[in-house]
């Protein structure tokens, strides 16, 4: 994937060589297109969905749960509220491309003084007129300004697609954390019971004479540590479970029902994964979205230092009796153009084209490092996932190696051979060894939801690339 990372950086940068008022966006793939999204937050939990990567741990229960969490996590609204901002400055900025037609009626009174024999004159006059204005997009400059727009909503989409990928991605490790705890509590529980069943034998051996007192107060201080790891672990359990449920839109204390076990390894990852997998991923598609707009931003700021052309029309009738007002007559209009080109602003116009060229080029950045770390995502994950694997694979041989020795040592104690401190550190090391399993079975796990999270997805589902899913 590193040949592909330096190419885009190279495209990048030559994207950032040619001026922005001459630059037109290409158009949006089909997935950013308006028709790809409807109602939010729905239609982009049905995209997520689509995406199905969670399935590969083979689990119906956590399929179940990640529908649950997109239709009811309640952090994912307020994502809705921001498209609608989003796509309601759209619309304003389209409206500057239509004409502004506006209506208005007027009655006017007037008093003027008359001769001494004739009193004061009263004047009555009532008018109506509509007026149309319009600014012709000479040198595109509204254009621009409303294709930005249109991109500012398209990176809002994505964004949102990006909140519920990490929401899902929360959930099934909320599921994996849940699962390894109960796992690691049911563990301490076994530990526990044989720690118990130890210092029966502490003490039968004790009150025959076989074994000096000592041996039965460690055997009573084993029960009692045991005791402690349970509750912490089940503790540890319970917790996952309440972060497990609020990320479901669940009051977090629903009960026990949520009871997941570890899934088995997954399959190593093939080698020579496609890089352009990474452009399902909707933060690096807004990335791309925000460039673009910041560009057209530009040219408008650009296409601002030329003259602008503006028609007005009105027309109306006015007449001194309201009634007349309904005949044909006194009908008057006006039609004008103007024509205006800055002389002078103080470098207003420079300076905004300067800010806007300046933001483009942030954005530009800004695209390419959202690239960069979408790569390292990638590499750390398949570099922890492979070190994991390593490390589970000598987890799992010491535990054998771990198992023999407490069975051995088991046997010389109770035939008096061995001391029991021996037995007990045969005991803690096989402890560590399962719970390292375990943990290490977890982090594996762990690291590949980070992988399909980097990725955008599972690499079995190509047809994804384009992010319609």
């Amino acid at each position: 994937m590193r040949p592909t990372a330096l190419a885009i950086v190279v495209l990048l940068g030559a994207a950032g060589c040619a001026g922005p008022a001459r630059i037109r966006p290409p158009e949006p793939p089909v997935a950013l297109a308006e028709q790809s999204f409807g109602d939010l937050p729905a239609q982009a939990g049905e995209r997520v969905l689509a995406a199905r990567w969670w399935r590969a741990f083979g689990d119906p229960e956590l399929d179940r749960l990640v529908e649950r969490a997109v239709r009811g996590n309640l952090d994912l609204r307020r994502m809705a509220a921001r498209v609608a901002e989003a796509r309601a400055a759209a619309a304003r900025a389209g409206a500057a491309r239509l004409p502004a037609v506006t209506a208005s009626a007027s009655a006017q009174r007037s008093r003027s003084a008359g001769e001494v024999w004739f009193g004061d004159r009263i004047n009555d006059r009532y008018g109506v007129d509509l007026g149309v204005s319009y600014e012709v997009d000479l040198w595109g400059r509204i254009a621009n300004l409303q294709e930005a727009a249109r991109q500012d909503l398209a990176a809002a989409r994505e964004d949102a697609v990006r909140a519920y990928h990490l929401m899902v991605a929360e959930v099934v490790r909320a599921w994996l954390d849940l699962g390894a705890a109960l796992e690691q509590a049911e563990v301490a529980r076994r530990v526990l019971e044989a720690d118990r069943q130890r210092q029966k034998v502490a003490e039968i051996r004790f009150r025959r004479g076989l074994a000096p007192a000592p041996d039965v107060h460690q055997a009573q201080q084993r029960v009692a540590q045991a005791r402690a790891r349970v509750a912490a672990l089940e503790q540890q359990a319970e917790l996952a479970r309440h972060r497990l449920r609020v990320l479901l839109g669940e009051y977090p204390g629903g009960g026990d029902d949520l009871e997941p076990r570890l899934p088995g390894v997954p399959d190593p990852v093939p080698a020579g994964l496609p890089s352009d997998l990474l452009w399902r991923r909707p933060d690096l598609r807004a990335a791309e979205r925000r460039y673009l707009g910041a560009r057209l931003r530009a040219a408008a700021a650009d296409a601002d230092r030329f003259p602008r052309l503006a028609l007005t029309a009105s027309g109306g009738r006015t007449s001194a009796v309201l009634r007349d007002l309904t005949l044909g007559t006194n009908t008057f209009w006006n039609l004008i153009g103007n024509l205006t080109q800055p002389l002078f602003d103080a470098g207003l116009r420079e300076a905004n084209l300067a800010e806007a060229e300046a933001r483009a080029e942030q954005a530009r950045l800004a695209w390419g490092q959202a690239v960069l770390t979408a790569l390292r995502e990638v590499e750390d994950a398949l570099t922890v996932e492979q070190a994991q694997r390593r490390r589970l694979a000598a987890l799992e041989e010491s535990l054998t190696h771990a198992r023999q020795a407490v069975g051995t040592a088991e046997i010389r104690y109770r035939r008096g051979l061995e001391e029991i401190t021996r037995t007990l550190v045969a005991r803690d090391t096989l402890l560590a060894a399962e719970l390292g399993v375990v943990e290490a079975r977890h982090a594996l796990l762990t690291a590949r939801v980070s992988l399909y999270l980097a990725l955008g997805g599972d690499w079995g589902h190509e047809d994804d690339v384009a992010g319609g899913g």
